[in-house]
């Protein structure tokens, strides 16, 4: 069975939201020794890697967006936690078979990672592309994601791009978290490539409305989603065919540019579509909670990604899109632009910006 067939058979098992992670989806939990599906010879080969409990969410949360990654895996401290997590492969950061865990200690879980290497290793291996996925605050996303960045830029050649992408605490939460996460990503920062922030706390304002029900799992199949706009843009536009096409190269050179990212998308559906659709959604995408036109403004790099229904798409849409974005953004900024047919999608258009300071 091909990767495609898989996930397209069990989308209604991976019904969003997906909380916590693998009670809907244990029935048909990935576990496999060999990839789903084999890469053309000289194509990129992406990567993800889902780091402790927030990342094992998230990337479940997101399963479907996934579906041309190479192999996903799945690393915790948490035995019964990682037994339900949906990967291509599993490791578990112990000296032993039973579970252990971190206590929010990020030196137990960067030890543990270290003593784990060769299997990180191993699986990372043929990689061009990896995205590592975690939260921040906790033991394991603080403590391995440095481990596990620096790992991947090493198992071939010059190694792995390494994209890393993760959430920070809500602002109710403590200090100690705090200064954990932040910590984190210090570290993280110098050992990935380009460091992406998903502030929950901005998720949060955008998402909470005091005069409706907010339940916790919609809140946090949003959060997943910002790791998958975060995937499409960088990673879908490479490895999905499209009437504007970019590749793994293109890419890189945009990130190469900051050492992070910020990412924000803005969507219509097909039945809501007008004369100033294209311009609207642009503006909404710029003015994300997660970007923002400050951020664009100052980027040095920036990576556009617009899909379209087919039934709509027009070169005056493409150039009204791509007018929005140059209007905010510098003149020296890098910028490329990618597009795809989404018919299978209720979106009659979808913009996503990841831009590089």
């Amino acid at each position: 069975m091909d990767r495609r067939t898989f996930l397209k058979g069990t989308a209604a098992a991976l019904a969003i939201p997906a909380f916590p992670p693998g009670l809907q989806a244990a029935s048909i939990r990935r576990s496999r020794s060999a990839p789903l599906f084999d890469a053309f010879e000289g194509s990129t080969i992406c990567r993800v890697v889902a780091l402790g409990g927030a990342g094992t969410r998230i990337v479940t949360g997101q399963i479907r967006q996934l579906f041309d990654a190479d192999r996903i895996i799945a690393i915790d401290t948490n035995a019964f936690a990682l037994s339900e997590a949906i990967a291509d492969d599993k490791i578990l950061l112990s000296p032993h078979a039973d579970s252990i865990f971190t206590k929010g200690n990020p030196a137990v879980a960067s030890a543990l990672a270290w003593q784990a290497r060769e299997q990180i290793s191993s699986a990372l291996t043929g990689a061009h592309l990896v995205f590592i996925v975690a939260g921040m605050g906790g033991g394991t996303g603080s403590g391995a994601g440095p481990v596990v960045a620096r790992i991947a830029k090493g198992v071939i050649g010059e190694g792995a791009y390494v994209v890393a992408v993760v959430t920070t605490p809500y602002a109710s939460e403590k200090l100690p978290r705090y200064l954990v996460a932040e910590s984190g990503m210090r570290e993280l920062q110098r050992s990935a490539d380009v460091l992406v922030e998903i502030r929950n706390g901005k998720l949060y304002d955008r998402w909470y409305r005091k005069d409706q029900d907010n339940w916790l799992p919609d809140f946090f199949s949003y959060t997943s989603r910002a790791f998958g706009e975060t995937y499409a843009t960088l990673a879908g536009s490479i490895l999905r065919p499209g009437l504007v096409g970019i590749d793994f190269e293109d890419v890189r050179t945009v990130l190469s540019c900051g050492a992070s990212a910020s990412v924000g998308w803005a969507n219509a559906e097909r039945g809501s579509w007008g004369d100033d659709t294209a311009r609207l959604v642009t503006q909404a995408a710029c003015r994300h909670p997660l970007l923002g036109e400050d951020r664009l403004r100052n980027a040095l790099g920036v990576q556009v990604s617009i899909a379209m229904n087919s039934s709509i798409q027009s070169l005056r849409h493409y150039k009204e899109v791509m007018q929005e974005v140059r209007r905010v953004t510098s003149d020296a900024a890098h910028l490329i632009a990618s597009t795809e047919i989404i018919d299978t999608s209720p979106e009659g258009l979808a913009v996503r910006i990841v831009a590089v300071e």
